[in-house]
């Protein structure tokens, strides 16, 4: 599959391993003041393009943590093949990048900031709007380099702040003005969509982070709280959306339509929240040398079976709970390797 060769956006074509090195490559190089990832337009954030296009040389510290991420796919990738170009260059940007990630550039006492311009910053806590976002606490912990205290202190940070019955709100307070102007924010009112909503898809990172925090409790009360299923059970009046599709997001507590569900069947949601069932809560993670089975489950579980293919075998992973609490999984009666 990585020598296929398929065509380049612009002009010329090659290997999808070329595509992901000049990938990788293109962020590495284009960093800004500070020494991160160039925001351009945007990132995962569609909202951010407000700010992007109203100030030059932005910087996503959520990017910079992506980044450290893909790297460490890239190595694996690149020692299971034998390649060793990029190798260097891989381990250099990710070291720097981890560096400038762990200082006050970006660390504000309790949380990640979210974005960095070269007069002022989003996602710090003297901001009076934006003041703390979802999405660089849960990747900081999803890099998987970073100080283990700030991650641990960013994800507690994210309970106490943005969490809700209804999910986690993508970040808070609201934005109803440009920042340092008195100019009208003219996207999302506050508390919908991007806007200090509940994005669902963002939550599903949130639920990783805690899986690799090992809060299982807390990992299965985010997974639960924006299940359609659940939502339509407790109260379908409020949530107003198919039972059995999942939303794309939900009005956060700023607003007055608080807890009504939007946009569904139109979500990357979906199938992040298969992942994170599968890979994460129950554990039955595929590397490439093997199917890793790292139960996190909620306390009140006993047991769980699971039937899966791997490889062109069918699997049973049977998932007990022993006296001492701990979840221990055996594939097809034995200990996994």
């Amino acid at each position: 599959f990585l020598n296929r060769v398929v065509p380049y956006y612009d002009s010329g074509s090659g290997t999808i391993l070329e595509h992901l090195i000049k990938g990788m490559r293109f962020i590495g190089d284009h960093t800004g003041a500070h020494g991160l990832p160039l925001l351009f337009d945007t990132d995962w954030n569609d909202m951010l393009q407000v700010f992007s296009s109203d100030k030059e040389g932005g910087e996503s510290i959520m990017v910079a943590e992506q980044f450290i991420h893909a790297a460490n796919l890239m190595l694996e990738i690149l020692d299971a093949i034998g390649v060793t170009d990029c190798k260097e260059y891989l381990l250099k940007k990710r070291t720097q990048f981890t560096d400038i990630l762990n200082s006050d550039v970006c660390w504000d006492g309790k949380w990640f900031k979210r974005l960095l311009f070269k007069d002022s910053e989003m996602g710090a806590s003297h901001n009076d709007e934006a003041r703390i976002f979802l999405n660089t606490q849960s990747w900081a912990v999803i890099a998987g380099t970073l100080d283990p205290e700030k991650t641990r202190t960013a994800m507690n940070s994210v309970h106490k702040m943005l969490a809700t019955e209804y999910g986690i709100r993508i970040f808070a307070p609201p934005i109803t003005h440009m920042p340092e102007s008195d100019r009208p924010f003219n996207t999302n009112t506050p508390g919908a969509g991007e806007n200090g909503g509940i994005f669902l898809h963002a939550n599903t990172w949130a639920i990783i982070a805690e899986t690799l925090l090992g809060n299982n409790e807390r990992a299965f009360e985010y997974f639960s709280s924006i299940l359609s299923t659940k939502r339509n059970k407790n109260n379908p009046e409020l949530y107003a959306n198919e039972p059995y599709a999942f939303s794309s997001w939900v009005y956060g507590p700023d607003h007055n339509l608080f807890g009504k569900g939007q946009l569904s069947w139109l979500t990357g949601g979906a199938a992040w929240m298969y992942t994170v069932g599968m890979e994460y809560i129950l554990g039955i993670k595929p590397t490439l040398k093997k199917l890793e089975v790292t139960p996190c489950l909620p306390a009140k579980w006993d047991a769980c079976s699971i039937e899966r293919q791997w490889r062109g075998k069918k699997l049973k992973i049977e998932i007990k709970k022993e006296s001492n609490g701990k979840h221990v999984a055996t594939i097809n009666g034995k200990a996994p390797e």
